[in-house]
């Protein structure tokens, strides 16, 4: 799907600046200014007020395909609302990685133009965000009771981003990489205190135990779009729903400081392999 992003230039306006009756519009930039103004940024900003991030992203990824031109706001809203999010209460490392999706929809987009720059800027800003979601969803996985939610995260919802983001590991260069490393921790810090994930930690194995326990509840086997294996799916009776456990906050910050320095060797060892000519897919990566 090519979605096109128009750049252009606000005319100047006219007569003393000063005295307008109206205040300047928002954003530094004229993409800025115009896609802030699109009505669909703030549907997404009504939405996200009233629901979790998996439903605001569900929502976006439905509405950009029904028109793709809505591919610019929603870009901006993830950008404001990942890497540049301030408030804490709001914070939610899925939207790091919905904000790596939509940038990588982009920077092919500019790829498929022959816009080169463009593309490459935009394949930086999915990796950084990608980065950083790895390293706060894994953190969060590390506060649930749950030990099998980190593997299922890292299964379902990180592996098969990298799996799309191998030329990266060809055209950006080893500085690059570092920064995005260190983007990751800036994040990390910045939100240390950041509530917990339910989603993330739903996704182990003790939600679906707990869901095959319940009367009315439907099991069978499908293949999972992420891995493209057969798994264990199951559908919830009606009005279920599930509060997953967590360690202690003394516990949490213990596992967070090891899963630090086992990150960064990670990443080493992610990115010496994949900038071989040779390297498996990432599906493939057992960490």
């Amino acid at each position: 799907m090519f979605v096109a992003v128009v750049l252009f230039a606000l005319p100047a306006a006219a007569g003393d600046t000063g005295k307008m009756s109206t205040p300047p519009p928002k954003g530094d930039t004229p993409y800025e200014q115009k896609y802030y103004a699109d009505p669909f940024y703030d549907e997404i900003e009504q939405l996200a007020r009233k629901k979790p991030a998996r439903d605001v992203i569900a929502m976006i990824d439905l509405k950009v395909q029904d028109k793709p031109e809505r591919i610019n706001a929603a870009s901006l809203w993830l950008r404001d609302n990942s890497i540049g999010q301030r408030d804490i209460d709001r914070m939610d490392s899925l939207y790091f990685m919905a904000y790596s999706d939509v940038t990588l929809q982009l920077a092919r987009a500019y790829e498929k133009a022959g816009i080169r720059d463009s593309y490459l800027d935009l394949l930086k800003s999915s990796v950084m965000a990608l980065y950083a979601y790895e390293m706060l969803a894994g953190i969060d996985a590390l506060r649930c009771a749950d030990p099998t939610a980190l593997a299922a995260m890292r299964e379902n919802t990180l592996m098969p981003r990298y799996a799309k983001l191998g030329d990266a590991f060809d055209l950006l260069s080893k500085s690059d990489f570092d920064l995005f490393e260190t983007t990751a921790f800036i994040a990390d810090n910045k939100f240390a205190h950041r509530k917990p994930n339910d989603f993330i930690c739903g996704l182990g194995a003790a939600h679906l135990s707990d869901i095959q326990r319940q009367d009315g509840a439907q099991t069978f086997k499908a293949v999972n779009p992420a891995t493209g294996q057969d798994s264990t799916r199951v559908i919830p009776p009606a009005g279920y729903s599930y509060t997953p456990a967590y360690v202690d906050d003394t516990e949490w910050n213990k596992r967070r400081e090891e899963m630090k320095k086992h990150q960064t060797k990670l990443w080493k060892d992610r990115y010496d392999r994949l900038k071989k000519a040779d390297a498996p897919s990432p599906k493939t990566e057992k960490d």
